[in-house]
């Protein structure tokens, strides 16, 4: 059981739920457990999400590499991190079931989150499908096996796909492509590039990939250097095309700036583009 469980008991429980934990979607959901809430080892982490536009609350290594696949999906429109199941129903699963609820230090149950609840869309129909993220090595364990029972229980119940992901499941090329991009997703990145020097930059950027003949770190030194901008511009709004689906590269391959740049798309400067960025 993670430490901070241990610390849950029914104050802590009616204090989050009235602070709305568990409830919302897009921008406005607010995870069960946050960063503050998990235990310090390092492995915690927030992330600012563009499917939803709102910073993530990830508990740790292998959920982030989950995000991040998430994340670039088209058919995922909404992401949910550590959603809650009812208290009163999951205790009835595990009571039906004989499985194993987990307690805090004092035996009182307390509740289980599903690592994402995730808004799907496929074709004109949106359903929600849930996923439970866990290392491999733990699923020797009974009492994770109890939780994800209970989850896959629950879920079923309500009529909802749930699956279970491990780090054998995660694309480990996609998922360090969008970690390489996603600190450059928003122009935040730049704050001291105006639209007018965006324009150029994207520009010569654009001009001088469709050589086709160069490394991106070498497409990026180029511009660094013809524009006179600081050094790492170039490979920052770089990094921001192809986080943004501007620059489409195959992102099942890992990108390796010292390679060829093999783009999948034709590349226009568009005004709006440039605003972005700016």
């Amino acid at each position: 059981m993670p430490r901070h469980n241990r610390h849950v008991n029914a104050k802590v429980i009616a204090k989050r739920k009235k602070e709305g934990r568990g409830r919302g979607a897009g921008a406005s959901y607010k995870p069960w457990d946050r960063v503050q809430d998990l235990a310090s080892s390092g492995r915690v982490s927030r992330v600012l999400g563009k499917t939803t536009g709102r910073q993530h609350e990830i508990q740790n290594k292998l959920h982030l590499k989950a995000f991040y696949a998430f994340e670039w999906s088209l058919k995922i429109i909404d992401i949910r991190e550590g959603f809650p199941l009812p208290l009163e129903q999951t205790i009835e699963i595990a009571e039906h079931h004989g499985l194993h609820h987990p307690c805090n230090r004092n035996k009182e149950p307390i509740p289980i989150t599903t690592s994402f609840l995730l808004t799907v869309k496929k074709g004109l129909e949106v359903h929600e499908e849930a996923r439970s993220v866990v290392y491999a090595n733990r699923l020797k364990s009974k009492t994770v096996i109890d939780r994800l029972e209970i989850q896959r229980q629950y879920w079923r119940e309500k009529k909802s796909v749930w699956g279970l992901i491990t780090e054998n499941e995660i694309p480990d090329e996609l998922v360090k492509n969008v970690e390489w991009a996603h600190p450059y997703l928003y122009s935040a990145a730049f704050p001291s590039l105006k639209q007018e020097e965006a324009k150029r930059v994207i520009s010569m950027l654009n001009h001088l990939a469709l050589r086709g003949e160069n490394t991106i770190a070498g497409i990026a030194t180029e511009c660094d250097r013809r524009l006179a901008l600081e050094s790492g511009m170039g490979l920052s709004v770089i990094r921001y095309l192809i986080a943004n689906r501007h620059w489409l590269v195959d992102m099942n391959t890992l990108i390796k700036p010292g390679e060829r740049l093999v783009l999948l798309n034709q590349l226009t400067l568009q005004e709006d583009v440039a605003r972005e960025v700016a």
